[in-house]
């Protein structure tokens, strides 16, 4: 996922870890911060690699140099 954040928003951000809440999930961010603001979504249209480990990074990497050839 893609996250955009406004500066008033990410102010939030450390009430919601001084709240214990989890701070590994960006997506537990959102759903704690849609009771509290507007939150809105834009689809991105296209191809989408989510890297989020070393393993995923390969992948897209693979994926990426088959498109070169």
């Amino acid at each position: 996922a893609l996250y955009y954040y406004s500066p008033t928003v990410l102010s939030l951000l450390t009430t919601y870890l001084a709240a214990g809440n989890n701070p590994d999930q960006p997506g537990r961010f959102v759903q704690w911060l849609y009771t509290r603001k507007p939150v809105k979504t834009f689809q991105i249209k296209g191809k989408w690699l989510d890297i989020g480990s070393k393993e995923t990074l390969e992948n897209a990497d693979q994926i990426l140099r088959s498109y070169k050839a």
